[in-house]
């Protein structure tokens, strides 16, 4: 299974006995798949998981920016706060004495079509205009090659320094910088043995 959301779905919500493997969730331990990275608890599930990796991201950031107010657009959800990550950016705010300003978008599961999604991110963008040096572009719905240009030429208008979530294919769009991914391909062999 792929995903935050079907790792819920078919881990949490479903009473199986079919052995199952959960790849990429964002944060599966805030989504409330496994209690924590130790979680064997349910025997016919086997979820994948980098609790530091948003930690990471945050801290490679700000060191290689030293921003004073970072802006995020995520959902203001249980799905939305662990896509984002933001428990790991407050506690790297604490550490570091930066301000987060955060705007709310539409929820990914609320039923909305995908360009109301493009839409509400990049208007929670635009209320960012002068508050911010620096943007956490969070995975979600409204990311899209339409907003990724919008994002990127709005950034370099404002000077916000920006870093991507998601990874390298956005910095490709224009997105200033991201971590390297996980190899799937090591990710496979890994959990087939």
């Amino acid at each position: 299974l792929a995903g935050t959301k079907s790792g819920q779905d078919f881990v949490i919500n479903s009473r199986h006995h079919v052995p199952s493997f959960v790849f990429t969730a964002s944060d599966p331990i805030s989504a409330g798949i496994i209690k924590d990275e130790n979680d064997h608890t349910n025997p016919n599930a086997r979820v994948t998981t980098n609790p530091t990796r948003y930690a990471k991201q945050i801290e490679l950031f700000y060191k290689m920016v030293k921003f004073k107010k970072l802006g995020m657009c995520y959902q203001d959800s249980v799905n939305g706060r662990s896509y984002s990550g933001i428990k790991f950016v407050e506690e790297a705010a604490k550490q570091y004495h930066f301000e987060i300003v955060r705007f709310f978008t539409l929820d990914d599961f609320d039923g909305k079509d995908h360009e109301e999604k493009v839409q509400s991110l990049l208007s929670c963008i635009n209320q960012l205009t002068g508050k911010v040096d620096a943007f956490y572009l969070t995975q979600q719905d409204g990311v899209d090659e339409k907003s990724l240009k919008e994002i990127t030429e709005w950034s370099i208008a404002n000077k916000v320094k920006t870093f991507s979530q998601g990874g390298f294919d956005e910095v490709k769009q224009g997105i200033m910088m991201s971590m390297a991914p996980i190899d799937m391909k090591l990710t496979g062999e890994f959990e087939a043995k």
